[in-house]
């Protein structure tokens, strides 16, 4: 999860590209302020990201307005689900088995 506040400005992705390539989600947070701060574009943020990685997902979210949570947490919720589902999956090797007490 890679998250981009409005207050640090659209140009975070192209400046730190590794961090968009290994996220497997970006949100862009306190969009409640963009219209106080002129600097930042959405637009530009999104472009930025689409160079870096096209399939990234980019959901704008306040919390302070509620806008994107559903669709966030919508997101995690599958995350979640999608994880369990593939350990799963997997044969299990490294679990820890306590050594039996002598009584």
């Amino acid at each position: 999860m890679l998250l981009l506040s409005v207050t640090e400005g659209d140009d975070k992705p192209a400046k730190y590209p590794v961090m968009v390539r290994a996220a497997d989600q970006m949100l862009i947070t306190k969009t409640d302020l963009l219209p106080y701060i002129e600097e930042f574009s959405v637009d530009r943020a999104r472009a930025a990201v689409k160079t870096i990685r096209a399939d990234l997902p980019v959901i704008e979210l306040s919390a302070k307005t509620g806008n994107g949570l559903d669709t966030w947490l919508t997101w995690l919720v599958e995350s979640v689900v999608a994880q369990r589902a593939e350990l799963r999956r997997r044969p299990r090797k490294f679990f820890y088995t306590p050594p039996t007490s002598r009584a």
